[in-house]
């Protein structure tokens, strides 16, 4: 598993993004992840269903791709560089078939295989959710102690003992369910291997270029959140100041839905206060030339439940980005498993497409 030892993530720490992108490279890496997963195991192909050839993109078309992704709002008026993530983020979400010859891309490789590795998720979700208890009961002790200790107070020794004492059988049952989930993945990844090692010729040639582009995508995908929580700790010390800019860009991006036009922001002076991590979020400047003929009320409640929820995302990115990794480490095993046994068949892997991330200059001052 790569993520945060990747040395791509050391070179994203230097750069400094804001929390926006932070955040931003986290989504991107789990959305990728969530769409490898539907094309592995519920998506069809053969027949009817050609979505595997709009997945064989090239590298200017995937260049492309990343030079739309840099104006969007995320990116623009940062210096930030645009992770190649961005390319897999909007491309696999595309790729759909309601019908095909085989059931799956695991399927054809195996009939079993598919159930299989649903299974091995299905483990790996409740590992993540124990694991996740853990985290909460953790962050909920520290900030107990973090209010009582505004008040000069602390937490009483048989209070605290048993605060401990949840957390400790929490982390024993979070370490359980891993071990399920470790033991299931090493048996799969296993049979995945030998399955693929007895596959006709003709299944290897039409499900290994494919096989090869999604693993390309996880690899992208880890750098990515690596990257993310690599950045996150610095970044995560402008939440107040970045969360303003996302409300601005929230509201752009709400009176453009409804309007058909993005308003430049002229005027706009968000203001947030944090009660605890529950953002109060105020919208200042907000006139007709903003809103034309929209509802003042709708336009500012769409907007303040859209930063709320990017406030509970960046707040809490160290606990569910980690996960996130996990998956990651999962599907590129899998694959590689495959791709692995192939190759010992004789079969030979494409050269990757190689996107390169996309510079963003600096704003002008």
């Amino acid at each position: 598993m790569l993520s945060v030892g990747n040395p791509a993530a050391a070179v994203r720490v230097a750069e400094g993004a804001r929390l926006g992108v932070v955040v931003r490279r986290a989504e991107a890496a789990i959305a990728t992840a969530t769409e490898v997963d539907r094309l592995l195991i519920i998506t069809p192909v053969g027949g009817d269903a050609q979505w595997p050839d709009k997945l064989k993109i090239n590298k200017a078309k995937a260049q492309e791709m990343l030079t739309a992704v840099s104006k969007t709002s995320v990116y623009t008026g940062q210096e930030a560089d645009v992770m190649e993530v961005e390319v897999w983020a909007r491309l696999l979400p595309e790729l759909k078939a309601d019908e095909g010859k085989n059931p799956s891309l695991l399927a054809q490789v195996s009939p079993a295989l598919a159930d299989d590795y649903a299974d091995v998720i299905a483990k790996y979700k409740a590992y993540v959710a124990e694991r996740e208890k853990v985290t909460a009961a953790e962050k909920k002790l520290e900030r107990e102690e973090a209010k009582l200790g505004e008040q000069d107070k602390e937490l009483s020794e048989a209070d605290k003992a048993a605060r401990e004492a949840e957390i400790e059988k929490l982390d024993k049952a979070a370490d359980e369910a891993e071990t399920v989930f470790d033991d299931a993945k090493s048996a799969f990844i296993d049979k995945a291997k030998a399955a693929a090692a007895q596959v006709d010729p003709t299944v290897r040639d039409e499900t290994g270029p494919v096989l090869a582009l999604l693993r390309e995508a996880v690899s992208d995908a880890d750098k990515a959140n690596g990257a993310a929580m690599a950045g996150y700790p610095i970044a995560a010390t402008g939440l107040v100041g970045d969360t303003q800019t996302q409300t601005t860009i929230f509201l752009a991006d709400v009176i453009e839905e409804e309007s058909g036009k993005r308003p430049t922001m002229k005027g706009i002076q968000p203001s947030v206060e944090f009660d605890g991590l529950t953002p109060k979020i105020g919208i200042n400047g907000l006139t007709s030339e903003h809103l034309g003929k929209l509802s003042v009320g709708d336009v500012t409640s769409k907007t303040i439940s859209r930063t709320t929820d990017w406030v509970g995302k960046a707040s809490t990115l160290m606990v569910w980005a980690p996960s996130t990794s996990t998956a990651l480490s999962y599907q590129a095993d899998v694959l590689e498993a495959i791709l692995d046994a192939y190759e010992d068949a004789g079969w030979t892997r494409p050269d990757e497409i190689d996107v390169d991330p996309l510079e963003v200059e600096a704003p002008e001052e």
